[in-house]
């Protein structure tokens, strides 16, 4: 069975890639008060395959990556190709 950390320790020095998730359409308002909107990953990369999973399950929702380096990009609706 994998296990997966359950805490990620944010040190001052630290630098995280985040993903930033929007509201789905169709669920209640309260959803995105239960629920974590951003999340933090290591690598650019990790953020990136997070965000590119979630905008396929979900093609409405807003999903915005935000790099370590500062620079950000909202993930695009896929083409269906």
């Amino acid at each position: 069975m994998n296990e997966f950390r359950r805490e990620i320790k944010h040190g001052p020095g630290s630098l995280y890639a985040w993903v930033d998730l929007g509201a789905i359409e169709g669920y209640p308002g309260w959803h995105m008060q239960a629920a974590l909107n951003s999340y933090p990953f290591p690598t650019d990369a990790a953020a990136h395959l997070f965000a590119m999973r979630n905008k396929e399950a979900f093609p409405s929702r807003k999903v915005t990556v935000r790099l370590i380096d500062g620079r950000s990009y909202d993930m695009v609706e896929p083409s269906g190709d």
